[in-house]
């Protein structure tokens, strides 16, 4: 299970996860794999740390944060409190400005480009077609291009990129139409050196484009997100490990004391129920030391775990952390449950660190469900690769054989 930053085939049930619960790695976090005992461990500290550096001491009105957007002054305690207000209430007031942009920055992004010309280059330095004096141009030595040298050119393409809908002829004979003048002036000095590098660069941007188009269009494919009986074992297992996680690390902290911990301490303990008959796989395994979620727990990594399935299945190459989690944070059954946990705490947990949590929690969830998806993506490529491999193997010895069996029939006519 590894998650790929705040990036990560897999994931069409827990089946892995549940192997490796079955085969008890989970039990010790320090044999479930080192990079993701790591990556929870990280996980759970940086968001604790996050929190403290934020807000050091008991908040009082100097130092409570405010949203220079908002008429009202609406005040916060954390830093990402704030960045919620901001998602949520402001991102739609300047999304018409700027909407265009940043779709046609997820078609082609500028950093993309800049890797797209320096491959182009990296071929034409080998490419025996052009003269020496062309290729060399085109060498490491020679050649380097800027990310700001990138972002210009992405520039003067914008227009094609964001008009295109799949057709490759207008796509051409836009991209083309650009090449009477000297896109890369402060590249080259001669425009038809220039043209060499932007011809070849077209072709690989419209694979780039094509590509887009086709996971933009899975987006809409029907996911089937029923759960297994084992799939639901699975979650009500991860969903207690989890929430110990972050009490055990919450409990035992130095800043354990503060009111911010202490209320996160009362969610966990709230997420918790001491017996359940139908966590099966946890009282099974279970040797005192196993944490049993509740009912509303269970729902939130549910849909949590149907997010993941449906990005998971509409995305070929990443999965964005970042995103999964705002999808999450919306979600109408996970904004239900969670406040069915608060609502029965007393003192009650103010709302802003309630969802402070709630938000570490999702993260988790996602790191230990992108090692899923990393591990599944790496064994199906080593098993297709095994699969080539071995059917070459077979050819080989079959052309042999057939040589072996024409030579000696020959040998036996004369």
């Amino acid at each position: 299970m590894a998650a790929a930053g705040d990036d990560f085939v897999s994931g069409q049930d827990l089946q892995d996860l549940y192997d490796l619960l079955d085969s008890g790695l989970l039990e010790d976090d320090g044999e479930f794999w080192p990079e993701l005992s790591s990556a929870v461990e990280s996980a759970v500290t940086e968001n604790i740390e996050e929190e403290v550096t934020e807000n050091i001491g008991e908040a009082n009105e100097e130092n409570l944060l405010s949203c220079h957007l908002c008429k009202k002054s609406y005040k916060y305690k954390t830093k990402r409190g704030l960045e919620r207000h901001i998602e949520s209430k402001h991102t739609q007031e300047g999304s018409n400005e700027n909407t265009d942009k940043e779709n046609t920055l997820k078609k082609l992004h500028p950093l993309n480009l800049k890797v797209m010309v320096e491959k182009c280059a990296g071929l034409l330095s080998n490419d025996l077609c052009y003269p020496e004096d062309i290729r060399n141009q085109f060498t490491t030595e020679t050649f380097s291009f800027s990310t700001d040298e990138s972002l210009e050119l992405w520039n003067k393409l914008e227009l094609i990129i964001k008009s295109y809908k799949g057709d490759q002829e207008n796509f051409y004979s836009q991209y083309y139409g650009l090449l009477e003048d000297n896109l890369l002036p402060k590249k080259f000095e001669d425009y038809t050196v220039s043209n060499i590098l932007l011809s070849e660069l077209s072709n690989h941007i419209l694979i780039h484009l094509n590509k887009r188009d086709i996971v933009a269009s899975n987006t809409n494919v029907v996911v089937d997100t029923t759960l297994s009986e084992k799939d639901i074992c699975s979650l009500q297992y991860l969903a207690g490990h989890i929430i110990q996680k972050f009490y055990t690390k919450i409990r035992y902290s130095k800043s354990c004391n503060t009111s911010k911990n202490q209320q996160y301490v009362s969610i966990l303990l709230a997420s918790k129920v001491e017996v359940d008959p139908s966590q099966r796989l946890v009282n099974i395994r279970n040797r005192g030391g196993l944490w049993l979620a509740n009912h509303d727990m269970h729902q939130i990594f549910k849909e949590t775990e149907i997010i993941f399935l449906k990005t998971s299945s509409s995305s070929s190459r990443i999965l964005s952390r970042n995103e999964m989690i705002k999808m999450a944070l919306v979600n109408h059954t996970v904004i239900s449950c969670y406040n069915n946990i608060c609502e029965g705490i007393d003192p009650k947990v103010e709302k802003e660190l309630g969802w402070n949590l709630l938000e570490d929690l999702l993260k988790l969830y996602f790191t230990v469900r992108g090692f899923s998806f990393a591990r599944d993506v790496r064994e199906k490529y080593k098993a297709a690769k095994k699969k080539v491999k071995n059917r070459s193997l077979r050819t080989q010895i079959k052309k042999a054989s057939s040589s072996s069996t024409s030579t000696t029939a020959e040998t036996t006519k004369k």
